[in-house]
């Protein structure tokens, strides 16, 4: 019976050991699991904070569109202005055109008319006129 208490004695010791074993294990997890635990709550903040980055990079990104769409409207409603201005250009140009051929027509009248006025003043018949008329216009002119 000695031996079986000395036997139960070892049993006992290795148990203990084991159980020792299993007792450092379970803090060793403890361990574990707290630091598993603290890198879960800092990674649960990483992800709230990216959420909330994501939630105004969306806004951001909605007000940039918003903002293309007016461009887009302001730069058709420009585009038209422009084609409008140009037609009405274009539209001015040809009327420019008339009228510069007009004035040139107009010119030439005005070359001729002069010339022939010079011709008129330079002929006989007018300055014989001029110097039959010279009396009574001093005389007219005094009065």
């Amino acid at each position: 019976m000695q031996q079986k208490i000395v036997s139960l004695e070892k049993v006992n010791a290795e148990t203990a050991k084991k159980l020792n074993d299993a007792q450092q294990k379970v803090v060793d997890l403890e361990k574990v699991n707290a630091e598993t635990a603290e890198k879960l709550n800092d990674a649960q903040q990483k992800i709230v904070g990216l959420e909330k980055v994501n939630a105004e990079t969306e806004k951001k990104l909605n007000d940039t569109k918003q903002k293309s769409v007016n461009l887009e409207r302001v730069n058709a409603e420009t585009a038209k202005k422009l084609n409008d201005t140009q037609q009405k250009v274009a539209n001015l140009e040809k009327k420019n055109t008339k009228i510069a051929k007009t004035l040139g027509t107009e010119e030439t009248k005005a070359a001729k008319l002069t010339t022939e006025l010079r011709n008129v003043k330079n002929g006989w018949s007018f300055r014989i006129g001029r110097v039959i008329t010279w009396l009574p216009r001093k005389i007219k002119g005094l009065l």
